[in-house]
Formats: structure tokens, C-alpha cells, sequence
């Protein structure tokens, strides 16, 4: 009798491991192009800020159903070769994409993105025109890939100066500055990166908008947390803030 009950007890615990496991795998396999090594590859002519050149990949979750739940599940930073090759490292152990198939047991929907970030100074990125750009960083979704090719391989990122267009940059640091926090999971150099793009953003700022009525809005997307640069106050009016002195301090430097 007690061997009956160890092996039905076996057989039931083999059984929850495989409805476990299995759909786990098959996730996994599913999210090959969200989890998997991918190569890249920055054009950058200047040598010197090819060199200092730096790519943010942040993977995120977001649950929908009885309540709305957001997280982020990993972050990595990677730094390009001479050449502008970079690697973006398997994540398959940081991201739990299972959770995603527990969570619609539960009547809920789960979904799981990635994107990149990249920092070189003195350049950002060229806005792409691929009809596949559905990112809320529209048009400078970076996280667009070569299916055609056997490796996962990011479609080339092209960079231009910002001084070519200094509007179209501070928009692009407007669109991501905001979005790179990852607690708990924030890479250990994210601090230093996210900190030096916002003062690139903001001498910027400074270059294309009025200093003496700057949307606050705007302005607390390079400037206010998580990046840190100035604490926007409650004294100035609720849609513009006075920057001159800060932009006058920018200038002096």
C-alpha cells in the first residue's frame, strides 16, 4: 500500500514538472529572437567616439487583465569593437518568460519586449524608415532584427553628427532618457551613461529651445529622475520653466 502511494505520488510530481517545463521550453523557443545572443553593428566615422560608444539593451514585461502590472527583467550594456560590432548576450536566464503562459491560466495577457539605447557622443542615431517600426521610440526603434539571416543580427544602426540636426537629436534623447531604469535589474554603468547622454541633451536644449520658456514636460524628460540633472520645482508656471541661468552655466563651460 505504501509503495502504491509512492509511485502515484511520483507519477503526479513527474506530471506538474513536465506542465511546467515543457511549456517553459516551448516559450523559450518562441521568444528565440526576445532571448537569444544577437550581433550588431554601429557605423560610426568618428574613431574617437566610436571608442567611447555605448549600446543599452533593457528587457521588459507588461501583464494585463484583472490589474496592470510593468517590469523589467533585464538590462545589459555592451561596448562596440573598432569595427562597430557589438554582441547583446542570451538573456534566457534573466527573462522568466513563463510566467507569461502562469499568468494567462489566470485569465491574464503577457507580453515581453526588448529595445536598445545607444550613446556615442557627439552622434545619435539615424531614424529609420522600416515599415516594421512599431516602438513607442518611433522613428528610432533600434531593436529591429535580420530574420533572414541563420545568427539573430540587429539591422545595421547608423549614426549622424548631432550638430546636423540638433532638434532631431534632442528628440531622440527625449524619447529614451526617461525609459532606461531597470530596477532592480539596472546594468552597473547605467548611472554614468544615462547621467552624461542627459548633459548631452541638455546643452542641446539649450542650443534649440528659448532657456526662458522651456516646456516643462519636454524638459523633465532629459532633465528630472531618473536622470537627475535638475529638480524641477513647483514655483515655475505649470507649462514653461525658466533654464537661462542653467544654460548660461552650460555656455561657460
Amino acid at each position: 500500500m505504501r509503495r502504491s502511494m509512492i509511485y502515484i505520488a511520483c507519477a503526479i510530481l513527474a506530471a506538474v514538472c513536465s506542465f511546467v517545463v515543457v511549456p517553459r521550453q516551448i516559450l523559450q523557443h518562441q521568444y528565440r529572437y526576445l532571448l537569444g545572443e544577437k550581433k550588431g553593428r554601429l557605423s560610426v566615422s568618428d574613431d574617437a567616439a566610436l571608442r567611447q560608444a555605448v549600446v543599452i539593451a533593457t528587457w521588459r514585461g507588461v501583464s494585463f487583465g484583472w490589474k496592470t502590472s510593468y517590469w523589467c527583467d533585464a538590462q545589459t550594456i555592451a561596448r562596440p569593437d573598432a569595427s562597430g560590432a557589438f554582441t547583446i548576450p542570451d538573456v534566457s536566464r534573466q527573462v522568466d518568460v513563463s510566467t507569461g503562459w502562469l499568468s494567462r491560466l489566470l485569465g491574464m495577457e503577457v507580453d515581453f519586449s526588448w529595445d536598445l539605447f545607444v550613446y556615442v557622443p557627439g552622434q545619435y542615431p539615424v531614424p529609420s524608415d522600416n515599415e516594421r517600426n512599431f516602438s513607442a521610440h518611433a522613428p528610432w526603434s533600434l531593436a529591429l532584427l535580420d530574420t533572414r539571416s541563420s545568427e539573430i543580427r540587429i539591422l545595421p544602426i547608423g549614426m549622424r553628427p548631432t550638430a546636423s540636426n540638433p532638434r532631431e537629436a534632442l528628440d531622440y534623447y527625449a524619447s529614451y532618457l526617461r525609459t532606461l531604469e531597470c530596477k532592480p535589474n539596472e546594468a552597473p554603468e547605467l548611472e554614468s551613461v544615462r547621467r552624461e547622454a542627459g548633459k548631452e541633451a541638455f546643452r542641446l536644449l539649450c542650443a534649440v529651445e528659448d532657456p526662458s520658456a522651456v516646456n516643462r514636460i519636454f524638459a523633465s524628460k532629459i532633465l528630472a529622475r531618473p536622470v537627475g540633472l535638475i529638480a524641477l520645482g513647483p514655483q515655475q508656471p505649470a507649462d514653461t520653466i525658466d533654464l537661462s541661468a542653467e544654460c548660461e552655466a552650460v555656455k561657460a563651460h
